[in-house]
């Protein structure tokens, strides 16, 4: 009995499986219901299977959104039309006491003290216009700045002159007590303290031997040609912490410049203790506030070479918890004199 030969078996299921793939590939995709049957490739069982057709996803548009690109207009400079050196000077430090003095001028014509005489009143620390009968028309508040000495050629500041310390401004530690100058450079560094003190005007009085600076506050008419009778000096001295306390917290300035703050604002209060309010009952709480204005300028310590050598904690700028301590202590002046506004 002949067998059959193995590689005859195998051929042949080759070429069926060969001719099954290729009936496949011939099929169309959207004949989805088509069966194979492989029964006749390797003999089993006749399991049907169902060809799906291939299931693509929808395409969906895609659309770009432009914004439109402004036209913007840029104009063309040409170097060669740039004017490099402008002939123009830049503005003086001192340029806003030039505004200051024609501010002082229209309010004097408004009031109508252009013919009126002026005098400085020490005592009173007022600066006054009188008429012909020598009544006082107008007045405003006045601290001495310096003194331009005319023989000696020599301007002298208040706090280092024994007969005006009591009426003029507290000591500036970057200005010397006294230094030889002309008089136009003895104005400007009248005016130069002046901006450190805060004063509004500055008058000049002429005198036997010089010249006065003062710094002028508060121009307002005379009441009456009585002597003045002061108010309440509530609001003077709430404005004056509320500028103080802002300075202390904002921390731009040096520290020296602070303590000038201070210092001018305690000595203007102690000025008026002991001037027009000192037979008043605002004598003892305004000499209280200078002092305690005073005592808190003593903790600004410029970083001079006295203070270091003396040990003492100098910084050129205000430290944070020096700041802490000095506006709580301004907060305190302003809730006792808060209570009277």
């Amino acid at each position: 009995m002949n067998r059959p030969h193995r590689g005859t078996s195998k051929l042949k299921k080759k070429q069926a499986r060969t001719s099954t793939a290729r009936l496949r590939q011939r099929a169309p995709l959207h004949h989805a219901k088509d069966v194979v049957s492989e029964a006749h490739v390797n003999g089993r069982s006749e399991t049907k299977k169902k060809v799906e057709p291939s299931a693509s996803p929808p395409l969906i548009p895609v659309r770009t959104a432009m914004t439109p690109r402004p036209d913007i207009a840029i104009p063309a400079v040409s170097l060669e039309n740039v004017d490099w050196e402008d002939g123009r000077e830049p503005l003086s430090p001192l340029h806003r006491w030039e505004q200051a003095e024609r501010q002082l001028e229209r309010k004097i014509e408004e009031l109508g003290l252009s013919a009126c005489t002026r005098r400085f009143e020490p005592k009173d620390g007022r600066f006054v216009w009188l008429d012909e009968a020598q009544v006082s028309v107008a007045e405003a508040r006045a601290q001495v700045l310096a003194t331009w000495v005319k023989d000696a050629q020599r301007l002298v500041m208040a706090w280092a002159d024994p007969l005006l310390q009591t009426v003029g401004i507290a000591r500036l530690e970057e200005m010397p007590d006294s230094i030889a100058v002309d008089q136009p450079t003895a104005r400007e560094l009248a005016l130069r303290a002046a901006e450190a003190t805060g004063a509004e005007f500055v008058a000049n009085v002429e005198a036997p031997h010089g010249e006065h600076y003062l710094a002028i506050r508060s121009v307002r008419p005379a009441l009456t040609a009585a002597p003045l009778t002061p108010g309440s000096p509530v609001g003077l001295v709430l404005r004056g912490l509320a500028d103080l306390r802002r300075s202390v917290s904002q921390r731009d300035e040096p520290t020296d410049v602070l303590r000038a703050r201070f210092l001018s604002l305690g000595k203007t209060i102690l000025v008026q203790s002991e001037g027009v309010y000192r037979e008043t009952e605002w004598v003892g709480r305004l000499h209280r506030a200078g002092k305690v204005l005073t005592q808190l300028a003593g903790r600004l310590v410029p970083p001079t070479f006295s203070a270091i050598a003396a040990g003492r904690q100098a910084d050129e700028w205000l430290a944070q918890s020096v700041a802490v301590d000095l506006i709580d202590a301004i907060k305190l002046l302003e809730d006792e004199w808060g209570a009277f506004a």
